[in-house]
């Protein structure tokens, strides 16, 4: 019994596509997994734009509160003697100052939350992403090559032995 019949190698071409097919998934797989941690990359980097815009709305809805009470108390006071003078577009700038305070503040809080919640998504992604990426960037490449190797002895070993004649039906 010859090695190409136990080898059970019907078709080299087979083998030399498989290798091919090898290589392409190697090149896509390594596509894909540059092409996610660019998507984790920019979340990443939105949300912390994302804390910084609502950290600096903060800060200024913090200043505008304080100078819509400042010129509610400037309204507010009147010499003795004089007329209590309308203080309601004060007292609604100042709501209006809070409750945008409020708002941003709530809109840091989530973003703090969601940061929190990225990081741990990218702990638990980070770990399987790596192994994948180490068995597309080195196992795959290997095989590809242990394929080369086999393809290589298999056509070595028929040009020197013919391949076994057809039998008869």
């Amino acid at each position: 019994m010859s090695l190409f019949s136990a080898a059970h190698v019907q078709s080299v071409a087979k083998l030399v596509e498989f290798r091919a097919a090898i290589a392409q998934f190697r090149s896509e797989g390594q596509d894909a997994l540059d092409s996610l941690a660019l998507d984790v990359r920019r979340a990443t980097d939105w949300l912390a734009d994302q804390r910084k815009f609502w950290e600096k709305a903060v800060r200024e809805s913090h200043d505008e509160v304080v100078l819509a009470k400042s010129e509610l108390n400037r309204r507010q006071t009147v010499a003795p003697g004089d007329r209590v003078p309308d203080t309601s577009q004060q007292e609604e700038d100042l709501a209006r100052a809070k409750a945008k305070l409020k708002y941003a503040e709530e809109k840091v809080e989530r973003c703090r939350r969601w940061v929190g919640m990225l990081e741990r998504g990218i702990e638990d992604y980070s770990g399987p992403v790596r192994h994948l990426g180490l068995r597309v960037e080195i196992d795959l490449p290997k095989a590809g090559t242990a394929l080369e190797r086999m393809i290589q002895r298999i056509e070595s070993y028929l040009a020197l032995n013919p391949a076994p004649p057809a039998r008869a039906t």
